[in-house]
């Protein structure tokens, strides 16, 4: 997923976008099957506006579906 690259005293350090985000996507499918009170989740942040680095991590929102709950009358 991360790539370092050294150009004799310099370090380039990169990240493979694809690589990085096929496991919790398989993740978020099964957490999906799971647990149905997960509503969506989305994937935010620098990897998701696609302007990473190499020292870039990884941020999700997740939104719970919202049950109204009514009291026996």
């Amino acid at each position: 997923m991360r790539q370092v690259t050294s150009y004799g005293s310099a370090k380039g350090i990169s990240l493979n976008r694809n690589k990085l985000l096929n496991k919790p996507y398989t993740i978020a499918q099964q957490t999906l099957v799971e647990l149905p009170e997960i509503h969506e989740g989305r994937l935010i942040g620098s990897l998701a506006r696609g302007d990473h680095s190499g020292l870039s991590d990884l941020d999700l929102s997740v939104a719970r579906e919202y049950l109204a709950c009514q009291a026996a009358g």
